[in-house]
């Protein structure tokens, strides 16, 4: 099978989709499969050349997997109308040239349309996957909803990171019972052994991530306040960074709750050094009012750190309440709950969450799933918009 995977998200942009993006590409190139990256950019101008495609541009590979970049090449390009009928000519004919058996895209808001549109142009399968953004906030933006809805109820098979996001997708274009659940995936292998300096007050409670609105900020901050008037040398830890636009209302939050002397934001670091500050903390606290299939959550369990989060997006899947990890509706749930993992210990939790990512969220078996999607896409493919399986 060779296979197209496209996204609108750089390589160099931080974040769960990037993680996935790549994931995915290499334990699918581990099984056979012939894999392809495919970026659709709008930011770069490609010179117009009267001798060989326009609009595609072969940047290398990464890992073995050849990257390429789809672009506008004409005059007009900045007019985003006429750089989208640049890229879709460019992505048909890469979809030519490269004869993929499927284009697999990431974010529907971003590439769905196009990608899908693509496909059915030339003849191959689509896969659309859904995240988290998509399904909550995208979707509210009266320019995207209608490509968001071709999309949906035209690819050749929807996914999406959580069953509440396939539920919600179904319910938005018709195809409920065509859409399937693939959750995240967590490789330990891509993470640095060992602990970081250790330099806070303790016990550190902590995330990770870009913090943004969606988040649960506020209600993380909350939920620290009430530790910290209990536990008055403990540290909130930030691994990762505010999201630009937010940073003044998160700095107005932080002179509110007086956190000044309990707060630190890493900045952002090497995904391979994420683990080496998670295993700083005492507690993991996630409190996303939305959320796709965080993958902050499975690397916590990795690094053996005991987790205490909101029941958003996929996080029901991941966590059994009480088993291998703590689900709360309220800050002040949260604090009482990291508060008493920290007096009481984390009992079995930790093992628990380590056995779970070791069998259960491992790449193997989302590619496995994957691959039978793809399998299954072009044993039917026809014409026709098709349900999955």
């Amino acid at each position: 099978m060779r296979i197209g995977l496209v996204t609108g998200t750089s390589l160099q942009t931080p974040g769960g989709v990037t993680t996935s993006f790549l994931r995915l590409a290499q334990a699918l190139m581990a099984r056979g499969c012939e894999v392809d990256l495919v970026f659709l950019d709008y930011e770069c101008k490609t010179p117009f050349v009267c001798d060989g495609p326009n609009g595609i541009c072969l940047e290398g590979q990464i890992g073995g997997l050849q990257v390429y970049y789809v672009r506008p090449f004409s005059t007009g390009h900045e007019i985003r109308a006429n750089a989208s009928v640049d890229m879709q000519i460019a992505l048909e004919g890469l979809a030519r040239s490269r004869a993929y058996d499927v284009l697999h895209c990431f974010y529907v808001s971003k590439t769905g349309f196009m990608t899908v549109y693509a496909a059915r142009e030339v003849g191959c399968g689509s896969v659309v996957s859904v995240r988290g953004n998509d399904i909550h906030q995208q979707i509210w933006d009266p320019a995207r909803f209608g490509h968001i809805l071709w999309a949906l109820q035209h690819a050749s098979c929807v996914t999406a990171v959580s069953t509440e996001a396939a539920r919600r997708a179904g319910t938005i274009s018709g195809r409920a019972a065509g859409v399937r659940v693939v959750l995240n995936s967590v490789d330990p292998g891509e993470f640095d052994g060992g602990i970081g300096e250790q330099r806070w007050g303790s016990p550190v409670f902590g995330t990770a991530g870009v913090l943004k609105s969606k988040k649960g900020v506020e209600f993380l901050l909350n939920a620290f306040v009430r530790l910290r008037d209990v536990l008055p040398n403990s540290t909130f830890l930030v691994v990762g960074d505010i999201i630009e636009r937010e940073r003044q209302e998160f700095a107005s939050l932080v002179d509110r709750y007086e956190l000044g002397r309990n707060l630190h934001v890493t900045g952002m670091v090497a995904h391979r050094e994420m683990l080496r500050y998670m295993r700083c903390m005492d507690v993991f606290l996630h409190a996303s009012l939305y959320d796709g299939c965080p993958n902050v959550v499975l690397e916590a369990f990795v690094a053996g750190v005991p987790v205490v989060a909101t029941p958003a997006g996929a996080v029901p899947e991941l966590i059994d309440d009480g088993i291998n990890g703590i689900l709360v509706e309220t800050p002040i749930a949260m604090s009482e709950a990291a508060f008493a993992l920290v007096r009481d210990g984390s009992g079995g939790i930790v093992a628990a969450a380590q056995r779970r990512a070791a069998t259960q969220f491992l790449p193997s078996r989302e590619a496995d799933q994957f691959a039978e999607i793809y399998r299954s896409v072009i044993r039917r493919q026809t014409t026709a918009p098709r349900q999955c399986d």
